[in-house]
């Protein structure tokens, strides 16, 4: 017969052990409870942040330099556009099969972009041109023009205006001093900004180019001048004065760019007729090279302004401030005046100028600044007489003279080469921006829509196909998995603890 002390001792123990079973218990509901809650709450997460971009369509851009996003300048020009007409972007090639080229997925990522931005002015239409023939003469595009080497990707329209963009429009090699390719300059927003801003405004202003006198034109080594027209709504014409007796009335800014030889003195009449009723003049030189090349007529006219080319060259001698040799390619600083603003203090790249004078003689109606100036250090060497002179050198200046009921506005610049494609990567968006300003102010145009490009180091690689499927898979579906194994595993095991 069992004793009573064995008997309540069998009893407390039976009641010990369903206590602990119970603790057990709770304790294991209380952790499973608590991981099931976690997973719930970030699966609630996961499923909401989803529901949120789909359904708002947000993105983050993380790339270098901001590709697929725009500036709140080009937003300023998507949300110009008038109302009525649809402003209507024509992608001639096949969107879903380009999504793989990642110059175009660029493209179409970004003109989404504009799409959204634009709050229904804007439609983008993708046809391609191989299985669309007729698709040129439809909107109005001269096939004749095509460049097979550099044809057309996109047509801006708008009302009756409408804008070719090319493909080797929208982006430039870098190059470094080895001419070695270093990057990419992606101009997808610059060019498709400007075009916007082209085809929906009501007046382009239009630049022309004085010709016969060995001048540079911008068709030539400028494709950043050329670019900065094109994508702030000027156009450009050459003009030949000997055929004509005035110049036209349509012309906002006559430009002088770096002439070979002087202008005659019928010419000079012309020009000083045009200032006279309001024109403005960019006058640009080069270095001197040749002593035996003057400008007496084209003088005749700076006089107007109290300015005057002299017949040098200009070298830095502060070592800081030298690009590469020779040492004509150098530094400068834009100074602080209402010309300038926005880009007060700011360095620029300096190749092969003359110096301007800036004469203290008063003339009537006009107000001389000076825009552009060298270091202490600079030197001017005159070609002439080899007469060395050392300090400040102005390079570009500006000027205005106000007559009986005009006022004539000019930059005089020692450099025209500072706006060529000679100018450095690192230095090409100030000197093309600065140039968009001071073209600006000579047309009277109120404008601060100035878009960068945007540069893309060349760090980046490309997977082959094959390879890019297998690191997808990798991380989006293998390694979400095994991390969800690893946390199972863990949880089983520590859930008797």
């Amino acid at each position: 017969m069992e004793s009573i002390r064995t008997f309540f001792k069998r009893i407390f123990s039976s009641q010990k052990s369903k206590e602990k079973v119970k603790v057990n218990f709770l304790k294991s509901f209380k952790y499973g409870l608590n991981a099931f809650i976690l997973i719930a709450l970030v699966l609630a997460i996961v499923v909401f942040a989803n529901v949120i971009m789909v359904t708002f369509d947000y993105k983050i851009d993380l790339t270098p330099g901001r590709i697929f996003s725009i500036s709140d300048v080009s937003k300023k020009i998507v949300a110009s556009i008038p109302a009525g007409n649809k402003l209507e972007i024509y992608g001639m090639f096949d969107n879903v099969k380009q999504k793989k080229n990642p110059d175009y997925a660029s493209w179409i990522e970004l003109l989404n972009v504009y799409k959204n931005e634009s709050k229904g002015k804007i439609d983008v239409i993708y046809k391609d041109i191989v299985t669309n023939p007729k698709l040129y003469k439809e909107i109005g595009f001269n096939e004749e023009t095509n460049d097979p080497k550099n044809p057309p990707v996109l047509i801006f329209k708008f009302d009756k205006k409408s804008k070719v963009i090319r493909f080797n429009d929208l982006f430039v090699a870098l190059q470094d001093e080895n001419q070695k390719t270093v990057g990419r300059q992606i101009n997808s927003e610059q060019v498709f900004s400007g075009a916007i801003k082209y085809v929906t405004s009501n007046l382009t202003p239009t630049i022309y180019f004085l010709e016969g006198h060995g001048e540079n034109l911008p068709e030539g080594n400028f494709t950043e001048l050329n670019l900065a027209f094109e994508n702030n709504n000027f156009s450009k014409n050459k003009l030949n004065l000997l055929n004509i007796s005035e110049i036209p009335k349509d012309c906002k800014t006559l430009f002088i760019f770096s002439p070979k030889k002087d202008i005659s003195s019928d010419e000079k009449d012309i020009i000083v007729k045009y200032i006279k009723t309001g024109g403005s003049l960019f006058v640009s030189f080069s270095g001197a090279i040749d002593r035996k090349v003057t400008y007496e007529n084209l003088q005749k006219v700076l006089d107007f302004y109290g300015l005057e080319v002299k017949n040098d060259v200009i070298a830095e001698t502060y070592s800081d401030l030298i690009i590469n040799d020779p040492k004509d390619s150098f530094l400068a600083g834009i100074s602080s005046v209402e010309i300038n603003k926005g880009f007060e203090g700011q360095p620029i790249q300096i190749i092969n100028s003359r110096s301007i004078f800036v004469s203290n003689q008063k003339i009537e109606g006009v107000e001389k600044t000076d825009l552009i100036s060298t270091s202490p250090y600079a030197e001017s060497t005159n070609i002439v007489t080899g007469t060395k002179t050392k300090g400040i050198q102005n390079i570009v200046v500006g000027a205005t003279r106000n007559f009986v009921q005009n006022n004539s506005k000019a930059i005089v610049a020692g450099s025209t080469e500072l706006f060529s494609d000679m100018v450095s990567s690192n230095y090409q968006e100030i000197n093309s921006a600065y140039f968009v300003n001071i073209l600006n102010w000579l047309s009277n145009v109120d404008d601060d829509n100035i878009v960068a490009s945007k540069q893309i180091d060349n760090y980046t690689f490309k997977l082959a196909e094959g390879p890019g499927v297998i690191i997808l898979i990798t991380t989006v579906i293998i390694l979400p998995i095994s991390i969800l194994f690893v946390g199972l595993f863990v949880f089983l095991r520590r859930r008797h603890l």
